[in-house]
Formats: C-alpha cells, structure tokens, sequence
C-alpha cells in the first residue's frame, strides 16, 4: 500500500495551493520533504529528505549532512497528514468492491477501477473510488485547498 503522496503528485498544485499546503505544515519529526531543484522551479525525487531534527526552525537531515528551511520545502504526505490537512471536508473514506472510496461535500464522481464506468452528479456528498487511499485523498486536496 501506498503510504505518501509522490513528488509527481505534489507537482500537480498551483504555486497558491503550495503555499496553503506550506503555511497549514507545521514540520514534524520524521516527516519526509522534498525541496525546489535549484536550477528550476520544479521538485525532484532526488531532492527528497526525512527530517531528523528540527533546530532553532531549521530541517535538518543527518544522514545527508542537509540543513533545509521550511519556506523552500513541501511535505510529501502521507495518509494521516492528508486527512488532518482536509479537515471536515472528507466525510468518510472505506474500501468498496471497486475500489477506495472517498465521500466529501460537494460533486459525487463515480468510477470504478475493475470496469471503468463513470458518472457524476450533485449531490451533498461526494465519492470516487481509487486504488490507494492516499491518492483518493490527494484528489480531494487538488480539488478543495
């Protein structure tokens, strides 16, 4: 199973959703980041980093000797922080026959991932099924934040 949003994914945001994403982050331990390429404005896998101390508001990990600011870095997030990050948005996500489902306010999308029908409709509730849950949640955080 899938534990983390990828770097492609975090690709995906607006420079305004990044920064929603950056001023909601607070850094915790452990938490794996990734930092701009210094010759483009884009992130890479090769720039990906697991905080192993915070010092003075400083990212620091120690197995790479690196020392990251938080302004230059985005989480790659994972089940819990994608959760935490939706808020009262998400309203459920369970495994269905199909697929993971997600349920939030809004537009329902249905797709199935065996048979690849489609439907959508409003509705106070919305789903879609997916493969992994995180990439459920990641959708709903393109959509909403």
């Amino acid at each position: 199973m899938k534990q983390r949003i990828t770097v492609e994914q975090l690709m995906e945001l607006t420079e305004e959703q990044r920064a929603n994403l950056r001023k909601w982050w607070q850094p915790q331990l452990f938490d794996v980041i990734t930092t701009m390429d210094e010759d483009t404005t884009s992130f890479h896998e090769t720039n990906t980093f697991c905080v192993t101390s915070i010092e003075d508001g400083l990212l620091i990990d120690v197995r790479f000797d690196a020392i990251l600011f938080k302004e230059d870095s985005l989480p790659l997030l994972s089940t819990g922080q994608c959760i935490d990050y939706l808020g009262d948005i998400l309203i459920s996500l369970k495994l269905d026959t199909c697929g993971w489902v997600i349920e939030s306010k809004g537009m329902i999308t249905r797709k199935c991932d065996s048979c690849g029908t489609e439907e959508k409709f409003e509705c106070t509730d919305e789903r879609s099924y997916y493969e992994e849950p995180i990439d459920a949640l990641w959708e709903l955080i393109k959509e909403n934040k």
